[in-house]
């Protein structure tokens, strides 16, 4: 598999991670460029929505997950809804769930 953003080199260290992010998970995309830019300034709203799609990817299939797998999965999600949970209390938001 081919990492989809043309500005990340094969052998930059995050390659692999960024490789799985999008490529095994789709859950990370780049610029409508073919971009990542991954020098670039993250803003709370660009972070908040790629977390929001990597937990609708872990989430889906936990039907199908089972004993340690799914523990260390709901641990993840657990992980990640608190972060998510401080970014909007940080933005000034409302942390109920819609």
């Amino acid at each position: 598999m081919v990492l989809p953003f043309t500005d990340v080199s094969s052998d930059h260290w995050a390659y692999q991670a960024l490789l799985n992010l999008a490529g095994t998970y789709s859950c990370l995309s780049g610029y409508p460029d073919g971009t990542f830019r991954g020098e670039a300034t993250v803003t709370r709203y660009e972070f908040s929505a790629g977390m929001d799609a990597c937990m609708g990817v872990l989430t889906g299939p936990m039907e199908q997950r089972q004993g340690e797998d799914r523990q260390a999965v709901e641990a993840l999600i657990e992980s990640m809804q608190q972060s998510l949970d401080e970014l909007r209390q940080v933005g000034g938001e409302s942390t109920d769930s819609p």
